[in-house]
């Protein structure tokens, strides 16, 4: 299985990235990932307008359908180059996907996406590696790709990137709900 890395990259921020294979061209990834359909697939949350819909400088609002009561937020759209990279914010989180494809395969065409969250946070690490991990494995799925049962399990997620983030990047839980 592969892992999410965990950095810091400035005073107040960190970063959790990873780079995964995709069994599809460069468009049909960035379709899996940012058309409206794709994007349902895969994030964690619905967002207005639609990632179809979106232009740098774009605001967005995400909301969580599926549990009442919590905020989903706002966001906005800092980078947007069809089909090669996507950066949104998230609230305080800067989320980018990537996509390179790989001109040398041979049989099939291969993407590599590198997905990356840089959090306000070092103590929300674990939790947001584990829920993005979720995301991206869900993601690589909806393009084709082959995705262990552990790599859609939060709980033993959370508890793999707690062991390998320590606890200083361990300290925020998910909320009660």
């Amino acid at each position: 299985m592969e892992s999410f890395g965990f950095q810091q990259v400035s005073d107040q921020s960190w970063e959790l990235s990873a780079v995964y294979e995709l069994p599809v061209s460069a468009e049909q990834a960035w379709n899996a990932a940012l058309s409206n359909d794709g994007w349902r697939a895969w994030f964690p949350a619905s967002v207005k307008p639609a990632p179809e819909q979106w232009d740098v400088g774009s605001s967005l609002s995400y909301a969580f359908e599926d549990h009442q009561g919590l905020d989903g937020g706002f966001g906005e759209v800092r980078h947007f180059r069809q089909p090669a990279a996507a950066e949104f914010t998230w609230g305080p989180d800067m989320i980018r996907c990537e996509f390179f494809e790989d001109d040398d395969a041979a049989s099939a065409p291969q993407t590599r996406l590198r997905f990356s969250a840089t959090l306000d946070e070092q103590g929300r690490g674990a939790r947001e590696g584990a829920g993005w991990h979720v995301c991206v494995a869900s993601l690589r799925e909806a393009a084709g790709g082959e995705v262990s049962p552990e790599e859609k399990d939060w709980k033993f997620l959370f508890a793999h990137y707690q062991e390998l983030f320590g606890p200083e990047a361990s300290t925020v839980l998910p909320p009660e709900s």
